[in-house]
């Protein structure tokens, strides 16, 4: 084979390597796509807490209160799940005179805006003391901002969710809440973690609660069954959340 030949096969090989290696790029686009779209929709019982004209961008989240209370809650989605399922969380959590803001996140993973809460921060300059609170995923998202902004908050809520990253020399407060019957974030996936906490975090367990009660959107795949109600998980996460702040 002559050297010509040589060099026009190897064009060949390199044109049909990089036309594989562009399906599998837009395979694994379409595919990511199509699995985010199909995610977990709010239900109507989270919807009616909307309240009208909360966000002067409804495009970008939802916001609870006038953005004028001494302390407010960056409040970061669970993956794949609607930011308006946690409308009565947020609504809750703002007559007790916290703000809330529930960001919309990109696709619905708090993985592709991880510092989301820098840009809420900026826009309500009015809150003096902030808090950064996530969902499962939206909480280890949430836990990468605190640990790279920590003079920007004074602590850290997990919700059925544990950190990626460490913690433990951070230097903000830490909550944790998680549910006995919670088939995704399991209390063992909880305890494992411990050691990227700081040594004086507060753990809650809600004995009777499960995953997708943290949010209002059904039942979650691998979730177990809890007895409670959303809105009856909701109003414990509340509580402890308060006391917590107000320690």
């Amino acid at each position: 084979m002559t050297t010509k030949n040589k060099k026009r096969k190897w064009k060949k090989v390199m044109f049909y390597l990089i036309l594989a290696f562009g399906f599998l790029v837009f395979a694994g686009i379409t595919f990511v796509l199509i699995w985010a779209s199909n995610g977990y929709s709010a239900e109507s019982q989270a919807t009616n807490y909307v309240q009208e004209e909360v966000d002067r961008d409804s495009n970008t989240g939802l916001a609870f209160g006038t953005g004028e209370e001494v302390t407010g809650i960056v409040l970061y989605p669970g993956a794949r799940v609607n930011y308006k399922a946690y409308s009565y969380l947020a609504h809750r959590l703002n007559e007790e005179g916290l703000f809330v803001y529930v960001p919309r996140m990109p696709l619905d993973l708090a993985i592709f805006n991880r510092n989301r809460a820098g840009d809420v921060m900026e826009k309500f300059p009015g809150v003096d003391r902030w808090y950064v609170a996530g969902h499962s995923l939206g909480g280890a998202m949430g836990a990468f901002y605190v640990a790279n902004h920590p003079d920007s908050v004074e602590g850290m809520i997990f919700l059925a969710s544990y950190p990626g990253n460490d913690l433990t020399d951070v230097g903000v407060s830490v909550l944790s809440i998680y549910g006995g019957l919670d088939g995704v974030s399991t209390p063992e996936d909880i305890k494992e973690r411990d050691e990227r906490l700081p040594d004086d975090a507060v753990y809650v367990e809600i004995e009777e609660g499960n995953h997708a009660n943290f949010g209002w959107y059904g039942p979650q795949r691998g979730d177990l069954e809890s007895p409670l109600t959303p809105q009856e998980q909701q109003d414990i996460v509340t509580e402890e959340i308060v006391r917590w702040i107000g320690e």
